[in-house]
């Protein structure tokens, strides 16, 4: 009994002790507090808007009027701004572009934002041999593993006027050795998964244009990439990743002993991009923009509006598919290379400058983007430019819809990779490693027991997937 009453009276001590010292704390805040201007929290708090949520008929009964003007609002505002652009910019006649100059050199290589195209007929394309490479890209996460599926082709096109147009595939039809696999072991994060198999596809396809382009003895007059000429960039994130740093090294060196050995035999390289996010020339205008405004007096309405509000708006292709009409293309610009990590030593620097151009071929598709590889007289790359685009265009505007040039498509279609090549890979995984297995069956019971139910639930998940994937 004494010890209880000795704990009661230890434990009120200590119960008194703390409600003084917080009877002091609470004066010492009130009296402290009496000494600064009060701050309503209340008023300080994000404003937080609780979300409404509707039944599928009531959203049917919403009335979208505000919705519809800001959308016809944001539309009509653009196609004002273009009509000005396009008028005191773009097809001012007394504009001189090549007067613009950047970091010492020459952006804008004509003295015209846009040109007209005079293109050949098909007939007059006689003798000339135009190749196209691609390829087709799978690839998936599969039971630890990564797997990578690629498919390339090369066409070549000859023209000829008294017979029909001789086709020639490469490899031959009747071979199809066009597909390259990898696997690779480890978790991937998505987007490094995406860039190894982006950089190997690459690698691919110019090492089968360079295969192609080195043992057939009839070279092509031009050749298309499907794609950029430049190197393609390579994110931060990826700089100290070993495996995808050796592979980007390969493919710049790739494009370089493309472009030298086009150079030596005399091939016209040409890049051809549709659907490009590229705002290399946008950014041009607006770098050049107060320049020519301060040189001229015509262009009042673009002094007055924020031109680089509506100009981040758009897209090279964008903008240009709203002010380019066919038989139309833009000046031949200089296009910027792609920075190449110091990590990538072994690179040679690239000798050969790189030059774009945007293309209107119809009035129901966005402009084509070529790049080609100039020369350091300007005089002569616009020539071979303006030849280039003469040969293109007749086989490129076939289809208003899909305005590609017809070996590029040509190539597209061999190089599709299907759904069910890919399937084909998976399956064999799946019944070569349920045979490996069925082969362990005189290990330890235990062992098989705890293996077999883990690769019953991979399989499971994967099998749920597809399943899934099936249902959509």
């Amino acid at each position: 009994m004494q010890n209880s009453s000795k704990s009661y009276s230890s434990h009120k001590k200590l119960l008194d002790s703390t409600r003084k010292s917080l009877k002091l704390n609470k004066i010492s805040k009130t009296s402290s507090s009496l000494n600064r201007p009060e701050i309503n929290q209340e008023k300080n708090k994000p404003d937080f808007q609780i979300p409404q949520f509707f039944s599928k008929e009531s959203l049917l009964t919403l009335n979208m009027a505000v919705h519809v003007e800001s959308i016809f609002q944001y539309a009509q505002n653009q196609e004002e701004f273009l009509e000005i652009l396009s008028s005191e910019f773009c097809r001012n006649s007394k504009l001189d572009l090549s007067t613009f100059s950047s970091a010492g050199s020459q952006p804008f290589l004509e003295n015209r934002c846009i040109l007209p195209i005079t293109p050949y007929t098909l007939p007059s394309l006689n003798g000339i041999r135009i190749a196209a490479v691609d390829g087709g890209l799978g690839f998936r996460q599969f039971m630890g593993l990564q797997i990578t599926l690629i498919k390339v082709a090369v066409v070549m096109y000859e023209f000829k006027s008294s017979q029909k147009t001789t086709i020639y595939n490469f490899p031959p039809l009747h071979r199809e050795e066009n597909y390259c696999f990898y696997s690779d072991q480890g978790a991937f994060e998505e987007n490094s998964g995406k860039i190894l198999a982006g950089l190997r596809r690459t690698i691919s396809e110019n090492s089968m244009l360079l295969s192609f382009l080195k043992t057939n003895p009839e070279k092509p007059d031009i050749v298309i990439l499907d794609g950029s000429l430049n190197f393609p960039p390579l994110p931060i994130s990826a700089h100290n990743k070993k495996t995808i740093s050796e592979h980007y090294q390969t493919c710049v060196e790739s494009f370089i002993r493309l472009y030298q050995y086009c150079n030596q035999k005399r091939i016209n390289l040409i890049g051809s991009i549709k659907d490009t996010h590229s705002i290399a020339f946008r950014d041009l205008i607006k770098r050049s923009l107060p320049f020519f405004l301060s040189k001229m007096n015509s262009a009042q309405q673009l002094k007055k509006i924020s031109y680089r509000k509506y100009l981040d708006q758009f897209f090279d292709s964008t903008l240009f598919f709203k002010i380019l009409q066919p038989f139309e293309r833009t000046s031949i610009i200089a296009a910027e290379s792609t920075t190449i990590p110091k990590s990538i030593s072994k690179a040679t620097p690239l000798k050969f400058p790189l030059m774009a151009s945007y293309v209107q071929l119809s009035s129901f598709d966005i402009p084509l983007r070529l790049e080609f590889l100039g020369s350091e007289d300007p005089a002569s790359s616009i020539q071979k430019f303006s030849n280039l685009i003469r040969i293109l265009y007749p086989l490129s505007n076939i289809n208003p819809q899909c305005t590609l040039p017809i070996p590029q498509l040509e190539a597209h279609l061999r190089a599709h990779l299907r759904e069910e090549e890919m399937e084909v890979i998976v399956r064999q995984l799946k019944t070569q490693y349920q045979v490996k297995k069925s082969q362990s069956l005189s290990k330890q019971w235990i062992n098989e027991k705890f293996s077999q139910k883990k690769a019953h639930f991979s399989t499971f998940l994967d099998s749920r997937h597809d399943r899934m994937d099936n249902l959509f």
